[in-house]
């Protein structure tokens, strides 16, 4: 997903804890970190402009777990700020 808002103009600073974004995109990572899960609910409840990819809590899989997926994430989040995303993607699984 880096690669392709970075294809589109939009420059990602997730890994670079002191930047200050423009705002935050939430989607599907399974890199996510604490810190970083706690760097984007500090940018969310100051304000930024928070977007969501997709609403799906898990991702579907044939292994033998539960693959945490954007909607999850965003709910922790809404949790920790008491916001939830100004937009989320419609492209959902059905």
């Amino acid at each position: 997903m880096c690669a392709e808002f970075s294809a589109a103009g939009f420059r990602a600073c997730a890994r670079r804890s002191e930047a200050d974004p423009d705002s935050v995109v939430v989607g599907f990572d399974t890199t996510l970190t604490y810190p970083r899960l706690c760097r984007a609910a500090w940018w969310i409840k100051r304000d930024k402009p928070y977007f969501a990819t997709n609403p799906d809590s898990v991702c579907p899989t044939d292994q033998p777990t539960i693959m945490v997926d954007c909607g999850a994430i965003c709910a922790a989040l809404e949790v920790a700020t008491g916001k939830k995303p100004s937009a989320i993607s419609a492209n959902q699984i059905l």
